[in-house]
């Protein structure tokens, strides 16, 4: 279900890009070659944790819907992110959330888990990867298409 009054600009500019890409929706494009192919990358860059709880990642979050995140040539707009993290971030008491909203959520998260890794030094380079996404994730960066 769609909230009035929320922006949802993001995901009509991303459903424009994608016909413009040949796919017939989002359902179709998450389906392609072309998206699993980026999907393990970012997977594989991020050794499968979620970038908000630690857990087992399968699953990434588009941080925006540039053309380049969505042709896989700019990967450091998309965050892997665990079942639990990614649908409470994007969907909120059956609302469907805005693209910022749910950036806002994820980098409130990462921020959450950096400060209680903090003290424990094995995880710094974690925490570094952590701090980089959480930036990414901030919406008052400039968006790049």
């Amino acid at each position: 279900m769609l909230a009035a009054g929320v922006d949802y600009s993001a995901y009509r500019e991303r459903n424009t890009l994608l016909k413009e890409l040949g796919y017939a929706d989002y359902g179709a494009y998450l389906k392609s070659n072309l998206w699993k192919r980026i999907r393990t990358q970012v997977l594989g860059m991020h050794k499968c944790k979620c970038a908000c709880c630690g857990k087992p990642a399968f699953q990434v979050h588009h941080l925006q819907y540039s053309r380049a995140a969505m042709l896989g040539e700019n990967l450091l707009h998309l965050a892997p992110v665990c079942r639990d993290c990614h649908e409470s971030a994007e969907v909120r008491d059956g609302i469907k959330r805005s693209v910022e909203q749910a950036n806002e959520t994820l980098r409130r998260r990462v921020l959450k888990r950096l400060k209680r890794s903090s003290a424990e030094s094995s995880q710094r380079r974690e925490g570094n990867l952590g701090v980089k996404l959480a930036q990414r994730m901030s919406w008052r960066s400039k968006r790049r298409r």
